[in-house]
């Protein structure tokens, strides 16, 4: 009976911590779709996302989007980020939760799971910070990702100047600690 219960407890902390693989992996994924769907820095930025540019239609007609629908879509994007972040580190948080509070954790998986969430709730006061800062700047909206070793800051601007980059830059750096070169700035309108 005591090796049941101790192979429920084991199957049950592997069910957690695969879950908990699987939600690092989203958020991985969309840092990675972050920095993949970035302009390159020595290319000029479009004035629409690329979804909103003009195409031809089948008859090789050029047709334009509506430009209220490009601009609704493109206002969404901060607010359906956080969403999805939030989400995200909600259930994060929740699986955290139960190993920390289940009874039978072994003392070395409860250490960890109180140290990734600690970890966690740290990089989203980070986070939430330098948002803020960015705002405060007179930035109309900011979106920052905190990593081990990469910050990106996506920041609701059609261009930014040389002055307004390096704002940006000594707020982050300040913030999060990490050096310049692991520190991405991507303009999204």
């Amino acid at each position: 009976m005591v090796q049941q219960e101790k192979r429920k407890t084991s199957v049950k902390k592997i069910v957690i911590v695969i879950v908990l693989i699987l939600v690092l992996g989203a958020v991985g994924y969309l840092n990675y779709a972050l920095n993949t769907n970035s302009e390159p820095e020595n290319s000029m930025p479009s004035p629409l996302p690329s979804a909103f540019q003009p195409s031809a239609s089948p008859t090789g007609e050029s047709t334009d989007v509506d430009l209220e629908e490009a601009l609704a879509a493109s206002n969404t994007f901060f607010e359906d980020f956080r969403k999805e972040r939030e989400a995200t580190r909600e259930k994060e948080i929740q699986y955290l939760d139960s190993i920390i509070n289940d009874k039978n954790t072994d003392k070395e998986t409860l250490a960890d799971a109180q140290q990734r969430k600690i970890a966690l709730t740290q990089a989203m006061e980070t986070e939430m910070t330098i948002e803020g800062l960015i705002k405060a700047k007179g930035f109309e909206d900011a979106i920052v990702t905190l990593h081990k070793g990469s910050v990106n800051a996506v920041v609701k601007v059609k261009q930014l100047t040389q002055q307004q980059a390096a704002q940006i830059m000594d707020i982050v750096r300040r913030e999060s600690g990490e050096n310049g070169e692991n520190i991405k700035i991507i303009t999204r309108q």
